[in-house]
């Protein structure tokens, strides 16, 4: 059941990721080459491949593995979706401070944030100012759920293929 292997990989590499940050890595590798080569593109595999990517501090594979998550995701629930939205909105977080804003008040409006998404706030503040990270968050909680994650896929399409343009000669 190559399709499990694939899952479980990725169960693996979320169980080390904090402490094996190389395992990780080389799980969510060889989780997404058979993922690749058998067709099988699970949403929650995808969210899971996020997430690891997310805690392994890798920016462009968070934004690439999140924008796959949330097509994949769209009619897995908002919770599921939300929390690919924090994630992106972190990966967001240094180069496009604002729409990281936008972003996290529309993920807000959907789900509670969570202690590992905590420090969010305070860094957007940090980098935006309280009044203007404030302003962006309230835009982002007025959106509606369609237009949250059509922002949120051109954010993170535009941030990667800047990160693209940046690591290629």
């Amino acid at each position: 059941a190559p399709a499990l292997i694939a899952t479980a990989l990725l169960a693996l590499g979320a169980a080390v990721a904090g402490t094996d940050p190389e395992q990780a890595r080389t799980c969510l590798r060889e989780s997404r080459q058979l993922s690749d080569a058998l067709g099988h593109h699970s949403a929650i595999d995808l969210l899971w491949a996020t997430a690891i990517a997310f805690i392994l501090g890798d920016q462009a594979a968070t934004l690439e593995l999140g924008r796959r998550a949330i097509r994949g995701l769209q009619w897995a629930g908002r919770i599921r979706m939300a929390l690919v939205l924090y994630m992106i909105a972190v990966a967001l977080l240094t180069t496009r401070p604002d729409a990281a804003a936008i972003i996290q008040g529309a993920a807000e409006a959907y789900v509670v944030e969570s202690p590992t998404f905590a420090l969010l706030s305070p860094a957007l503040t940090a980098s935006l100012g309280q009044e203007r990270a404030r302003e962006l968050r309230a835009q982002g909680a007025g959106m509606d759920w369609d237009q949250a994650v059509a922002y949120t896929l051109t954010q993170a399409t535009q941030a990667l293929s800047e990160l693209r343009s940046e690591t290629q000669p």
